[in-house]
């Protein structure tokens, strides 16, 4: 799933979170998580993991619901 989320730019940036193998705050910075993807690169993004987990349950439900509303 995509989810849109922004670089220390404010730029946005859209992800595909299947592709993530872990999110963490960044040893570098305290203000940036560190989004690691398969393939060995990384993503770093402004939001907190706290809120990227929740930007992801929150796209889970709603693609759900259309899932079972599509019948």
């Amino acid at each position: 799933m995509w989810i849109e989320l922004n670089d220390d730019g404010d730029r946005s940036v859209y992800v595909n979170m299947d592709n993530a193998m872990d999110v963490r705050r960044s040893f570098e910075s305290d203000n940036l998580t560190e989004i690691m993807m398969t393939g060995g690169y990384r993503v770093l993004v402004v939001e907190s993991p706290n809120d990227i987990m929740s930007m992801i349950s929150e796209e889970q439900r709603r693609l759900a619901h259309i899932s079972k509303t599509a019948y």
